[in-house]
């Protein structure tokens, strides 16, 4: 993912007005462990748009090995989550908190054997989990999402959490 660095003034090349409305440069990121394995430093308007290039550049830093992928949900697009399949993890995750619609009325629609749910809590709170089938848009087959349910007492509806997994292991 990146994070907006704020800049002022013209001397910043390729500088961008962001969602704020303020001038920024994107600084897109790669972290192995705690380390930053590397970074890009540009007026990137997606804050993924470099994510492929990044992967390929440092895949040696992971071929191998046990190496998993976490991101959040700025990487969730499906030509995101196939540059991850490709890169070469044991394993993957991506949140999805965005085009969340079609993935509520999937997980509102299951049976109540689907959901393996949790007793509840000493507030109140009650919450479940189970997995989802959904292809997002663009995407050539359909992925497994980790869902999560949750409905505080008083509250009428359900409110739910998604995870994009790696279901091909």
């Amino acid at each position: 993912d990146d994070t907006e660095i704020e800049v002022e003034g013209k001397q910043f090349e390729g500088a961008r007005i962001n969602y704020e409305g303020n001038r920024a440069l994107s600084f897109q990121t790669l972290w192995v462990g705690p380390m930053m394995a590397d970074a890009i430093f540009d007026g990137a308007a997606d804050p993924s748009q470099h994510l492929g290039e990044l992967l390929a550049a440092n895949g040696a830093l992971w071929q191998g090995k046990q190496g998993r992928f976490y991101a959040d949900s700025a990487s969730s697009a499906a030509k995101f989550l196939k540059q991850i399949e490709a890169a070469g993890f044991a394993s993957w995750s991506v949140s999805y908190n965005k085009w969340t619609e079609k993935l509520e009325r999937l997980a509102a629609e299951l049976p109540e054997s689907q959901w393996a749910m949790e007793p509840p809590e000493e507030d109140g709170l009650v919450q479940g989990y189970a997995w989802v089938k959904h292809m997002p848009g663009e995407a050539t087959r359909p992925y497994t999402f980790a869902t999560v349910r949750r409905k505080a007492p008083g509250e009428m509806f359900w409110r739910y959490g998604f995870v994009v997994t790696d279901d091909t292991t």
